[in-house]
């Protein structure tokens, strides 16, 4: 397998439901995708970096022919110490990178089915930081803005038939009332 550069996993991740689903389909082809991201593909030991590691406890951890160090597959990265599967994860990292308006934490609890809004808001936020690119350039002095708003100023009245509010008709005096 030749090494993938991290650039382009993150262009491969599926853009739509469908392509979500057939892509990670089972808890091995996170896995799989997973040791890609992290190891471009074959796993080394984080102590003496040998890539003669065997997986143990279903893949989850590899432990090192060399030195006998053990690794877990999420060890040193931002799901180190999850219980949830790496198809949750995904799920959830879909779900926040897709939404071309953004995602709420409330969203997000209730299209992952957390149990609780603390849960769905320290994910986000944690997946938000993760994407963050630390060697981006700032922005420069032309931006293209796509879709956004922009207040519009409205002009006033300059006499009949201007398009003003009410045509440029004077409305009729009311009597003064006493």
């Amino acid at each position: 397998m030749t090494q993938a550069m991290p650039d382009d996993l993150w262009r491969d991740f599926p853009k739509t439901a469908t392509a979500f689903e057939t892509r990670f389909a089972t808890e091995e082809d996170c896995r799989a995708y997973w040791i890609a991201a992290r190891w471009g593909g074959e796993p080394s030991c984080a102590r003496c970096n040998s890539t003669r590691v065997w997986t143990i406890r279903e893949g989850t951890t590899f432990e090192c022919a060399d030195c006998g160090h053990q690794t877990s597959l999420t060890s040193g990265t931002l799901l180190e110490k999850t219980h949830k599967p790496l198809k949750v994860w995904f799920r959830a990292i879909f779900e926040i990178s897709t939404r071309r308006t953004g995602i709420s934490a409330k969203d997000l609890q209730r299209i992952m089915g957390f149990g609780s809004y603390k849960t769905a808001w320290s994910w986000l936020h944690k997946l938000r930081a993760a994407m963050v690119r630390s060697d981006s350039e700032p922005l420069g002095p032309f931006v293209q803005i796509d879709e956004g708003a922009r207040r519009r100023q409205r002009r006033p009245a300059q006499g009949a038939g201007s398009g003003g509010r009410g045509g440029g008709r004077k409305s009729a005096a009311r009597p003064h009332r006493e």
